[in-house]
């Protein structure tokens, strides 16, 4: 008999122990984290940016979605301190392509300085109206493509004025399988008639 007893006892104090175990084990393998693969983004000559990109879920993309990102892009684009030019770049460079990014800096920088020679400190820009849906199409290669308008208005404040102006906005968004900004499309250019 104290051999039975010795034996459920084992058993017992075995169970309290292996089957919290085993139960968190199993959770864990099972969980779509354990799983997931993390994909990074790293640039070439930029040893200090290393940002997480999520490849496992598609985007979605149509009209409403694109109209959200085109009026989030402009606030991002034309809301800016010209003289703060490294944070301004960070914060809208997964907006553009890399190429669109590269000539929207060089003109940001031609810009930026002849605001700051103007006495700019600050330029703010709110959406008058649209965005507009203008066209949409699709290039030889296979991506679709989709250009908006959007007319905005614009503060810029220095040396103690104010200047308001009205600019009319034209955006072209080009679809990109793995975009920086997780929304599938990013920047092919900017028109600013």
């Amino acid at each position: 008999m104290k051999n039975i007893t010795k034996i459920n006892y084992f058993f017992s104090v075995f169970a309290l122990i292996a089957l919290p175990l085993i139960l968190i084990l199993n959770i864990n393998m099972s969980s779509k984290k354990t799983y997931e693969k993390k994909y990074y983004i790293i640039k070439e000559n930029d040893v200090n940016y290393f940002r997480p990109i999520n490849l496992n879920s598609k985007p979605i993309i149509n009209k409403v979605t694109l109209a959200k990102y085109i009026e989030e892009v402009t606030i991002d684009l034309f809301n800016y301190n010209p003289k703060i030019k490294n944070e301004y770049y960070k914060k809208i460079e997964s907006h553009f392509t890399e190429e669109s990014f590269n000539m929207y800096k060089l003109n940001f920088d031609y810009l930026s300085s002849v605001e700051i020679a103007n006495g700019a400190e600050l330029k703010k820009t709110v959406i008058l109206s649209g965005p507009y849906l203008v066209g949409e199409g699709k290039l030889i290669t296979g991506e679709r493509v989709w250009k908006y308008a959007v007319r905005t208005q614009e503060l810029l404040i220095g040396l103690g004025q104010r200047n308001y102006s009205t600019r009319d906005v034209n955006i072209i968004l080009k679809e990109i399988p793995y975009s920086k900004n997780k929304k599938g499309v990013a920047i092919d250019s900017i028109y600013l008639p």
